[in-house]
């Protein structure tokens, strides 16, 4: 970073006052170390072929992925900050609409697909308890038992932030609303606390409030000042910051999504590093799209990841993604998946192996991979 050259003070700030020298261009990189030493490490989505289209994975910077509503790009980050968690970086996960035990539900029926396929128990199974009194008892396999083990593992350094944990927390008549000033108190602890930055992921943004009443005249005006407050975010702490985004009407009348979703929704295009899209999979062929209601009616979902915008590489590649709405489970079609059900039944077998998962739970530690003290929530 550069020496602060110009004075706060705006009677200080004329021409005489700047030392252009402190701010040459040169003074960025004195040598090849220089480079070296900020260069950013790479953090993995989960997905091979993601990471190869942003160039290696998530960096420090704000990402915004844009649908139109029911598409599925809670549950895509959702999963995709599980795959990130696994390898032991904290996450923390703003969600302004579904509680932190909903998710978890979702989460567990997602391990149970991927380790038995369409045995599993879905999500809603998990939250009724006739039904899952129901499953239990023909569970001979062990399924539910596995992939509790499994989620637990996985999700160690995810936190969710949802209504309840603000309320818990914060008990002014606005604690129920998340701000960017919130989010930022929770971000700046955590690095205080335990030494390293978490991966942000905001859900969402248009719900996003501020505590400066006088932005709250418009919603472009209040996304535009987010925005701003996120993009400043992600660089003062060195790390990924995505926020979810809904579209424009428009968007909802035709199949693909582009910069125009997103007019409607302050300066989102040109604030963000990188911008995403997720769509229908059209396969190159405008004229056979389907429409955004056909889609949702898929029990499997043909989707496609759209890079629009990429400050730091290439634009317009997809990712394509099929998604199961049922499990909430993302797989990505460019990646390399089982060759049979075999490999899973295997997969499934090995970790039935196990220890007996309450077992586990009696000596099992809560500490992080990489940093102890977990916070709760």
């Amino acid at each position: 970073m550069t020496d602060n050259t110009i004075s706060n003070n705006p009677e200080n700030n004329t021409i005489d006052n700047i030392d252009f020298a402190k701010i040459s261009l040169s003074k960025q990189i004195k040598n090849l170390t220089t480079i070296k030493d900020n260069c950013p490490d790479y953090i993995s989505t989960g997905f091979t072929a993601l990471d190869r289209s942003l160039g290696g994975g998530l960096v420090p910077g704000l990402y915004v992925l844009g649908a139109v509503s029911s598409m599925g790009k809670s549950t895509f980050l959702l999963q995709t900050a599980e795959n990130i968690s696994e390898k032991g970086i904290p996450v923390l996960y703003f969600s302004m609409e579904m509680a932190a035990y909903n998710i978890a539900c979702l989460s567990v029926s997602r391990s149970a697909y991927l380790l038995a396929g369409k045995s599993a128990p879905r999500a809603g199974v998990l939250m009724n308890r006739s039904l899952l009194e129901k499953y239990t008892k023909q569970d001979s396999s062990g399924v539910l038992g596995t992939a509790i083990k499994e989620f637990r593992r996985r999700t160690k350094n995810l936190h969710v932030i949802d209504r309840i944990a603000v309320m818990s927390s914060d008990n002014t008549e606005d604690s129920i609303f998340f701000s960017a000033e919130m989010i930022h108190d929770y971000v700046s602890g955590f690095k205080e606390k335990y030494k390293r930055s978490p991966v942000v992921i905001v859900d969402y943004l248009q719900l996003l409030q501020t505590r400066d009443k006088s932005l709250m005249t418009s919603d472009k005006r209040m996304v535009d000042y987010n925005v701003a407050q996120l993009w400043k975010m992600a660089y003062r702490f060195e790390t990924p910051i995505i926020a979810i985004s809904s579209t424009n009407r428009e968007s909802y009348k035709q199949p693909s999504i582009s910069f125009s979703s997103f007019k409607e929704s302050g300066g989102i295009e040109f604030s963000a590093d990188i911008l995403l899209g997720l769509q229908g999979r059209s396969g190159g062929d405008k004229e056979n799209e389907i429409t955004i209601e056909e889609i949702k009616k898929q029990p499997v979902r043909e989707l496609e990841l759209v890079i629009l915008k990429n400050r730091y590489g290439a634009v317009g590649g997809t990712v394509n993604f099929d998604y199961i709405p049922s499990y909430g489970c993302f797989r990505c079609a460019d990646d390399s998946q089982p060759e049979s059900e075999d490999e899973a039944a295997e997969l499934l077998r090995e970790f039935a192996s196990a220890e007996a998962v309450s077992a586990e739970d009696a000596n099992e530690s809560d500490d992080y991979d990489d940093f102890s003290d977990a916070p709760d929530t």
